[in-house]
């Protein structure tokens, strides 16, 4: 049986940011070995996400949303989405990559290609982290006050709620909704 799964972490450093893969297993206190690293042009302050291919998928305050190989690090394609992105990226069930970005913009790319699928305008900065509910509405906040819910596939906003201050956590989804 291999316990071994991929490990990928994503530092913020002085000048850069860096994506790094590391080995680990199941078992506590196995050491990790470095498989591979991968600069971006600016620092990483979200977390990136794995798709069910292994593509890695990282935000960088550089505005771009890399997709990586993640068995080589290689980059796969990249999206320049207007300003930084802290925003950790949400795969939906169908590989769409969803995410916030510091522009106002609310993303959905295809993640085999990164084109883009849809985009949103919200009344401020985006930092929060999509979450995806079951029938694949995206919820996410905003530094407008404001949660918002689209669909999925179409980008069509469903609703949105106006809160009394920015929204700088992520939404979590539970049996009984958001």
């Amino acid at each position: 049986m291999n316990n071994k799964f991929l490990v990928v972490l994503a530092t913020v450093g002085l000048a850069c940011g860096i994506v790094e893969a590391q080995t680990s297993s199941l078992s506590v206190g196995t050491a990790g070995l470095r498989v591979w690293t991968t600069d971006t042009k600016g620092p990483v302050q979200s977390s990136p996400a794995i798709g069910a291919d292994g593509t890695v998928y990282v935000g960088s305050d550089d505005g771009y949303v890399y997709a990586l190989d993640g068995k080589t690090g290689a980059e796969k394609w990249n999206f320049w989405a207007k300003d930084a992105v802290m925003s950790s990226p949400a795969i939906g069930a169908d590989n769409t990559v969803y995410f916030g970005s510091k522009s106002s913009m609310v993303y959905a790319l295809d993640g085999e290609s990164g084109t883009l699928k849809w985009e949103f305008r919200t009344g401020d900065a985006v930092n929060t982290s999509p979450a995806i509910g079951p029938d694949g509405t995206v919820y996410i906040g905003s530094d407008d006050k404001k949660i918002y819910a689209f669909d999925g596939k179409t980008g069509a906003k469903k609703w949105d709620f106006i809160l009394t201050g920015r929204v700088r956590s992520d939404i979590a989804i539970g049996a009984g909704g958001i």
